[in-house]
């Protein structure tokens, strides 16, 4: 089976543009939890050898590409990880990434607190769909929520988030935001994020009107996902 080699965007342009730039140590060790085939990790090797990147994932035919592009690929089934497991990596990592893992895991506060126990000094750069963008209002107004093979409304998808809730989640284990909401505009309505708009702003969607606040309010309406950079309180 083939596995597409889908960068998110918001991902690699943080690591690009605000983690790398900024990292001073001598050596540099990633972890990334549903790594796939590597892609991400392999784009950021490319310009830094400074790097260890080590991947975790639970499929094995996308494991075997990734064993061949980061520095370590390892399996793992993120709803039964345990801190055992995670200590057996013998790692000390630098920056955790969780790009799109979250939403599809049974108990995303079990998991996050597995990972944070064990890694509890590492920053962490998380990306997540958006429920807050404009597509939930269109389905809602119809009466209809139906699920996808991927995108937001994937079937595969446990849990739905927003900037704020995500905020909150990683709040309650001590985490703070140090870059983000940064968004993911969605093609379809980013040209509203151009135009001249004076708030209070009505959107229409279908027969109901959305009132739009501030700046803020917009960017997450127009937006399919965002990226959080978190410290340790």
């Amino acid at each position: 089976m083939m596995y597409p080699d889908n960068i998110n965007p918001a991902a690699h342009s943080i690591l690009l543009s605000h983690i790398l730039p900024e990292l001073k140590i001598p050596k540099i060790t990633f972890l990334e939890f549903g790594c796939s085939t590597g892609a991400l990790g392999s784009a950021i090797l490319s310009v830094d050898s400074r790097i260890t990147w080590i991947g975790l994932d639970y499929n094995s035919d996308a494991l075997s590409i990734a064993k061949k592009r980061l520095s370590q690929a390892v399996y793992s089934n993120f709803n039964h990880i345990t801190s055992t497991e995670l200590r057996s990596l013998e790692i000390h990592p630098d920056i955790i990434i969780l790009v799109d893992v979250l939403e599809h895991v049974y108990e995303p506060s079990k998991f996050l607190s597995t990972v944070v126990s064990v890694f509890s000094q590492s920053r962490i750069l998380c990306v997540l769909p958006n429920i807050a963008c404009y597509q939930t209002y269109d389905r809602l107004t119809v009466h209809e929520f139906p699920y996808d093979d991927s995108g937001i409304f994937d079937k595969t998808h446990k849990t739905f988030y927003t900037a704020k809730s995500a905020l909150e989640l990683f709040g309650s284990f001590a985490y703070k935001p140090e870059l983000g909401p940064a968004y993911l505009p969605d093609p379809v309505v980013s040209s509203l994020l151009s135009s001249q708009i004076t708030f209070p702003y009505s959107f229409k969607r279908g027969k109901y009107l959305i009132e739009i606040s501030d700046h803020n309010e917009l960017l997450s309406l127009c937006s399919y996902g965002f990226a959080y950079l978190f410290t340790r309180a």
